[in-house]
């Protein structure tokens, strides 16, 4: 800020003499204390706010990283029924399942009938903090048969990933298989 120029007079109407401590015909520039705190106040107040928007925009993509996951792995299961692929020592195929192992996992095996039991072919572990909800009864997976013959439920099946901190959802997503085998 700049401040004015003056000139001042003393009571005999001359100038203030040049070895005084303030000069009148000297500009002063710079800015004050309290003009400081109080830009430094409110960045640090949009910095707060900022920082708060970005966690939390920071969870929900990693919440839709994990849907994304999930989806892809459902229909890696359905892919691999459809084509019909058997795993060594698979007598008859009976399709791929996703089976969900704990709240932070899940695989994809191939079902088997007549030998050769269930494979794994693949297990997933989510990301931190993530968690997957059981699956709805009977049992903890959704097999897709083979041919594109459907899922191995009668109805359609919601499979739900929380972010969860602490013990509190955060916020939930789902992914629907509909019983003809669309995942949606």
């Amino acid at each position: 800020m700049k401040f004015p120029r003056f000139k001042s007079n003393n009571r005999n109407g001359d100038s203030i003499s040049s070895n005084s401590s303030f000069l009148p015909n000297q500009i002063y520039t710079g800015f004050t204390l309290i003009e400081l705190m109080v830009v430094i106040s409110i960045m640090a107040l949009l910095f707060g706010f900022s920082y708060a928007s970005y966690r939390e925009f920071q969870r929900r993509q990693v919440l839709i990283q994990a849907r994304n996951m999930l989806i892809t792995n459902l229909r890696l299961a359905q892919q691999l029924a459809f084509s019909g692929r058997k795993e060594a020592g698979c007598v008859t195929l009976d399709g791929y399942a996703i089976e969900r192992r704990s709240d932070a996992s899940y695989a994809i095996e191939d079902r088997c009938i007549g030998g050769g039991g269930n494979n794994q072919i693949k297990l997933v572990t989510l990301p931190p903090n993530i968690e997957i909800d059981s699956f709805p009864a009977p049992g903890n997976s959704v097999t897709f048969y083979v041919l594109g013959r459907g899922i191995s439920r009668t109805s359609d099946v919601t499979l739900n990933l929380r972010l969860e901190i602490n013990t509190v959802t955060i916020e939930s997503t789902s992914v629907l298989i509909t019983t003809v085998g669309e995942i949606k």
